[in-house]
């Protein structure tokens, strides 16, 4: 026996002579009947959680959401096992559809207007109820007028019933979407749904319609994927009207019926068409019916005037992730998301980019591929994205997700498709000056926009969903790897390719491709070039671990500039430090600087700083002093004198002999010409001098000037390396709260930068301020998420690293009690990075 719930006119739910009318709270019935509504869906928590208490913070929401979840499942399944109504995993919630049967449900499928015995939820004004409840009571009416009889036998002869193609899947999201074409259809009478293939757009479109039908007096669905020229789509139009097969010319036909009605019309796979009139035949229509209104599908704009475009993108990740749950479901019923999956499972509707072909697709291979297999497999993924079995070849576009972009391929012309080969070395987004370089086609902007037009590319947007100055333009990895197999001449692409990111480096994965690039291509000079290029900061923008393995490679090659090659040896050495191995570090520049002797004057005095810079943390003082005294003896270029002076008196910072650093700094900033970045790096020695000498007022004078400064120059580097010292300043000063607003502000500008390493280590340095201003279950947390993160990603802790750390979670133990403090320190030490940072940057 199923529960039949009551939704119109009063909420009730009955099963076997028991009724249930009487809920905990409002928001228990709306859930139940949102859940109840939408029978075939998976619902994110995330999603509930907004619809239900949109005001409140999510952690809030979702205990909240827990806490009725329960109180529902209570009287729902006594004395039934549990989960048989309601489905619950930590990520979603749905209701067993064969558990359940709705009123609404029997009055939409029967269009029975006796059934309709109220509105919907009478009480409740949340904005979707009140959108359901306009939707059914629109229904009604026009089940009201004029009699069924009537009105049966008027569709009938006019031909007006709705055919729309047969899906027996489940819809997932797209709620904003399905809102803003509805939206766009009372303002506009052309509409183009443009994306690129296999991203939803028919299936989108279908219940747009089904959902906007009731608004219009006549409607009709009409797939043209099989029209090879727009002369066939009269006929095709014709057809799917009901209108009967004459000699007449079928357009006047069309025409005639739809004269005197508000029409919808959805063209569905229009794409081919446009090159053949399709869009002069749309502008016919609109023209000659004043009442039309026209949603198109397409992968291709129509080009017309008046047409409004909607852009369909991706799924999110949470609609995407419930999607790929569904269809593996549909499959193997016992699939369900566990600890030992989730993290390959989110990896591959993240690879697979929210296409929901491609996910339908992994999904269906199911029985053949582990998510951990797909994981593995997703750059080789046009070779098991494919509808397998005996229905494998009926839907030809859409067996395969290779398939599926050959379609978009076949409608471009060679040039185009020569270009769009091109752009696939480009890892990150582009402009149009970049792509005209890479490329070799100087009409790039116009080629940009006419791939634009066919959905193949798109216009990046920065983090708040605004275009850049300057515009942008990005591939999905889908069509970048589809695009990249079909590059031709792919020398001369790549040699173009590093040319144009050695002469203007940029700050994302690009200029390391580039890199990338060279090292394949045994480029010497251009790996050693890309090393060495100034302010990379390449260990902060990709990580120790990987900045190491590009540099290895790199000196692996041969390079004909010998103080190119001894940079390339010091960025090797400053990155291993950093790990830190520091005696390796230190052994690398010994054997770099050892081929220099022979060329003595300022190589070999370059080589001797560099070789000191690095040693610093490792051999004893006299022997770094020892290093920059004997390259001062042999240089005579100013600068050099003073980084080689600077850095001596560093050294003597470590030794706390402070008297001997003083006059060497003074004699530093005579040496060094204005807005050099060594008098900016000189004022940031000083702060540390302050530091040592426990001055913090004066330490932070120092600081904050440095980094104005070198914020002043573009010296972004020197600029976040001071701000990260701001926040431990503070805390010294017992300023916590300064800190914490400091800390946070350089988190942001880490996370914006790329810089994990330093990003870790302000966050590391927000526990302490946070246990001193009475969050200390947030310390506990965040510290034992750090502790885990900062072993995987960074390096080992060292000893020094382990005694303050223990002598901290003594801290933390007596201030919330061993028990408390074991508790959360073991829920921490599951955080991602990113929930350490919303936990770190959240404000009370």
């Amino acid at each position: 026996m199923v529960w039949h719930i009551t939704l119109l006119g009063k909420i009730s739910a009955t099963r076997e002579g028991k009724t249930l009318s009487r809920f905990e709270s409002s928001r228990a019935i709306a859930l139940l009947a949102r859940l109840a509504l939408f029978p075939n869906r998976t619902h994110p928590r995330e999603e509930l959680v907004e619809l239900l208490w949109p005001e409140v913070e999510p952690e809030i929401g979702r205990r909240r959401l827990r806490h009725i979840l329960g109180t529902l499942r209570q009287p729902l399944e006594q004395g039934l096992p549990p989960g048989s109504v309601l489905i619950a995993d930590r990520l979603s919630i749905r209701i067993n559809p064969e558990a359940i049967a709705t009123d609404v449900a029997a009055f939409e499928r029967t269009r029975d207007r006796a059934l309709y015995t109220g509105e919907l939820l009478p009480g409740f004004y949340d904005d979707w109820i009140v959108e359901e409840r306009h939707r059914l009571e629109a229904l009604a009416e026009k089940l009201a007028q004029p009699s069924s009889g009537e009105a049966r036998a008027d569709r009938e002869e006019r031909g007006a019933g709705l055919s729309l193609p047969p899906y027996l899947t489940a819809f997932f999201g797209r709620e904003p979407e399905r809102e803003a074409i509805a939206e766009q259809l009372t303002r506009s009478r052309l509409v183009t749904l443009i994306g690129l293939g296999g991203t939803g757009k028919t299936r989108l479109s279908v219940e747009v319609l089904r959902e906007q039908a009731s608004r219009y007096d006549k409607v009709a669905f009409i797939p043209l994927a099989e029209c090879a020229t727009a002369e066939q789509v009269p006929g095709r139009l014709r057809a799917a009207l009901g209108l009967p097969a004459t000699s007449r010319d079928p357009l006047a036909q069309v025409c005639w019926y739809l004269s005197d009605s508000r029409t919808l019309l959805v063209l569905d796979n229009f794409e081919q068409l446009t090159d053949s009139g399709g869009g002069e035949l749309v502008e016919q229509l609109l023209a000659k019916l004043p009442e039309l209104t026209v949603l198109v599908t397409s992968r291709r704009t129509l080009g017309i005037a008046g047409e409004r475009l909607y852009p369909l993108e991706s799924l999110p990740e949470a609609d995407a992730l419930a999607l790929f749950l569904d269809r593996v479901q549909a499959t193997r019923p016992g699939f369900h998301l566990t600890d030992g999956n989730r993290a390959d499972v989110l990896a591959v509707c993240q690879g697979l980019e929210g296409i929901p072909l491609a996910l339908e697709l992994a999904a269906a291979r199911i029985r053949a591929f582990t998510p951990a297999e797909m994981h593995r497999e997703l750059d080789k993924r046009f070779e098991w994205l494919a509808r397998t079995g005996l229905k494998g070849d009926k839907e030809d576009r859409h067996r395969s997700l290779s398939a599926a972009l050959e379609w978009s391929w076949r409608l471009l012309p060679v040039a185009q498709q020569r270009f769009l080969a091109n752009l696939a070395l480009f890892v990150a987004p582009f402009t149009a000056a970049e792509a005209a370089v890479v490329t070799g086609y100087p009409d790039a902007r116009e080629r940009l926009e006419a791939l634009e037009a066919d959905s193949l590319i798109q216009s990046a947007t920065n983090d708040s969903g605004e275009q850049q100055n300057e515009t942008r333009h990005r591939l999905l990895e889908t069509v970048r790897e589809f695009a990249r197999a079909r590059l031709e001449e792919e020398s001369a692409a790549r040699e173009r390719f590093r040319a144009a990111y050695l002469a203007h480096p940029t700050r994302d994965e690009n200029t390391v491709m580039a890199w990338e690039y060279a090292l394949t291509d045994t480029q010497g000079d251009d790996a050693h070039a890309f090393a060495t290029l100034t302010d990379a900061d390449w260990a902060g923008r990709l990580g120790v671990g990987r900045t190491r393995s590009f540099l290895e490679r790199t000196l692996d090659l041969p390079c004909t500039d010998a103080v190119r090659r001894l940079r390339t040896a010091y960025e090797l050495a400053a990155c291993v430090a950093r790990e830190p191995d520091r005696k390796r570090a230190m052994a690398l520049m010994v054997e770099a600087v050892a081929p220099l002797e022979e060329l003595g004057g300022e190589v070999l005095a370059e080589g001797l700083r560099l070789q000191a810079t690095v040693g610093q943390y490792e051999v004893p003082q006299t022997v770094t002093i020892a290093l920059l005294d004997r390259c001062l003896s042999l240089t005579q270029d100013a600068i050099r004198r003073a980084d080689a002076l600077r850095l001596k008196a560093c050294q003597y910072l470590w030794t706390e002999d402070f008297e001997a650093a003083a006059p060497l700094f003074d004699e530093v900033e005579t040496l060094y010409p204005p807005g050099v970045r060594g008098q900016r790096l000189l004022l940031d020695n000083r702060a540390h001098l302050a530091r040592r000498r426990e001055q913090w007022e004066e330490c932070l004078r120092l600081n904050r000037l440095a980094a104005a400064q070198a914020l002043a120059a573009g010296d972004s580097e020197l600029a976040r390396n001071c701000d990260a010292n701001l926040p431990t300043t503070l805390t010294h000063l017992g300023r916590w709260e300064e800190s914490l607003v400091e800390a946070r502000r350089c988190v942001a500008a880490e996370e914006a930068n790329g810089d994990r390493f330093q990003l870790l280590g302000v966050l590391w340095n927000m526990c302490y301020p946070f246990l001193q201003v009475g969050e200390a279950e947030r310390a506990t947390k965040l510290q034992a998420a750090l502790a885990v993160i900062w072993e995987r990603d960074v390096r080992a802790l060292t000893d020094e690293d382990i005694a303050e750390l223990n002598e901290f979670r003594a801290e933390l133990a007596e201030a919330l009690g061993e028990s408390a403090f074991a508790q959360l320190w073991s829920e921490g030490e599951t955080l991602t990075l990113k929930e350490a940072l919303a936990l770190a940057q959240t404000t009370r």
